[in-house]
């Protein structure tokens, strides 16, 4: 009888803990943007800041989203920490603070590395609807009352390669390349 009392309040414990992280996950995807850190995101630097761990905070469990209209409403509401600047808060910068904020929210969200217009660039797809959808973060930026962000994927963009997430295209970039955090 006690194993089974101490097997049930494990579970509760549990299950309330995970609700913690939920509600973490959450409202630090609701916190103001510029004023996430490192820290609240579990990251951890290694060498100077050349290599950094990703801790699990980074990717929170969330329910999965997949609704366009709901997508397009969410974009048009985000704003970057920072103004766009070659070199220091670029495409590399804004696709991988776009990213981590529309899986905070549900979106399964990929990183694209390519070229567009003659020069690299990065971008992201989003899976709605059932299919990649492309999403511009320079174009949220510059031009935020776009009647929409979500877009088919054009067939002039060649796209060099695909990463699941901010750990994948950590192998490809370096750390200054995607640490919108620090900006």
């Amino acid at each position: 009888m006690k194993g089974l009392i101490l097997i049930s309040l494990s579970i509760i414990v549990i299950v309330i803990f995970s609700g913690c992280i939920s509600i973490f996950a959450t409202s630090l995807v609701n916190k103001p943007i510029e004023k996430i850190t490192a820290e609240d995101l579990g990251i951890k630097y290694y060498d100077e800041g050349h290599r950094i761990e990703i801790g699990k905070e980074y990717y929170p469990d969330v329910e999965s989203n997949t609704s366009s209209e709901e997508l397009d409403d969410l974009l048009h509401d985000f704003h970057f920490p920072a103004d766009y600047k070659m070199n220091v808060f670029d495409c590399s910068d804004m696709s991988a603070c776009l990213e981590w904020w529309l899986e905070g929210h549900g979106y399964h969200t990929i990183f694209i590395q390519g070229i567009s217009g003659g020069d690299m660039h990065m971008w992201l797809y989003v899976w709605v609807d059932e299919q990649w959808k492309l999403v511009e973060p320079t174009s949220i930026f510059f031009c935020p009352d776009t009647r929409t962000h979500v877009h088919d994927i054009p067939t002039w963009r060649e796209e060099i390669g695909r990463y699941e997430n901010i750990e994948e295209a950590l192998e490809d970039f370096s750390v200054s390349e995607l640490d919108w955090w620090a900006i």
